[in-house]
């Protein structure tokens, strides 16, 4: 009876402590569930950034071949379809 209850106390000694750290935890558990998710977002916005950044440079380089495209066709019209 006295090891039963000697356990008893010891194991409400373990589950107060083990609580304790519970409390604890929960705590800035929140804080750590929102910083995750704000990394996740800004992540988000660096991914969003660089798409639009890659794509800018592709209609920009776009832009200069359609330039040289119509001077060529300007060109090509002018020798091959000489004024009637």
């Amino acid at each position: 009876a006295a090891a039963a209850a000697t356990a008893g106390g010891v194991g409400l000694g373990l589950f107060s402590y083990n609580r304790g750290n519970y409390m604890f935890d929960q705590k800035s558990h929140y804080a750590r569930f929102t910083a995750g998710v704000n990394m996740a977002i800004a992540q988000t916005g660096l991914y969003k950034q660089d798409i639009e950044q890659l794509t800018e440079l592709t209609v920009t380089r776009q832009d200069c071949y359609h330039g040289i495209a119509a001077m060529g066709l300007t060109i090509l019209t002018a020798l091959y379809c000489p004024g009637r």
